[in-house]
This record gives structure tokens, sequence and C-alpha cells, in this order.
């Protein structure tokens, strides 16, 4: 029997409708995003590239105290098997899923929910 960990962890998986939420185990959801870090962002990951586990707020305040333009690579701490691109230019910041930055790059995760 699967039991979620926290209610923190209300993840959209395999909606029957839009905007209906389901539990999902703590170990589903971080097995699922080890997936993702193994198939496609590996090297980035050992390169220390990406961020991992940070919630939007958290991108927020980092970004905030980096003088230069910069982008973060995290994982969604609210959707399901996500990756977000948290990027700061002169104008301030801005958070995209992965696919709307990088386009076809990600068309072929195995979620097809990005």
């Amino acid at each position: 029997m699967k039991l979620p960990v926290a209610e923190e962890y209300q993840l959209r998986k395999n909606s029957t409708t839009e905007g209906e939420w389901k539990l999902v185990p703590f170990f589903e959801w971080f097995f699922k995003l080890a997936e993702i870090v193994n198939k496609y962002l590996y090297s980035m990951w050992y390169d220390g590239l990406v961020f991992g586990f940070c919630s939007k707020e958290d991108s927020e305040n980092l970004l905030r105290c980096i003088p230069r333009s910069v982008l973060l690579v995290r994982f969604s701490d609210i959707e399901y098997g996500k990756i977000k691109i948290s990027v700061k230019d002169r104008n301030g910041g801005e958070h995209y899923a992965a696919k709307k930055l990088f386009g076809r790059i990600f068309d072929d995760f195995s979620c097809q929910n990005m």
C-alpha cells in the first residue's frame, strides 16, 4: 500500500480531468526526478550546474543576491516530474517550465507533462 508522506506533496499525476490533484508518495516523486537527472541532466548534475531541490521563493531569494544574469535549474516542488528554470536578467526574474524554454529538447520526457 502506497501512502503519501505529507499533504504538501499534492502533485498532479495523470489527472483524469484538468485541475484534479492527487497525492503522490514521496519516493515516487523523488525517483521520478532521479530518473530525469539520470536520463537527461546527468552531465549537468555531475558538473554542479543543477541546483536541484529548491522552491520558487528560495530560487528568487538566491537569484536576487547574484549581481549578474544567471539561470537556475531546479526541480518543481509542486508539479510531479517537472524541471523549472529560474532566470535572472537585467529586468528581474522569470520562471519557466523546461519545455517552454528549451522546446524540443525535453519533448521525449516519459512523463510528457512539461
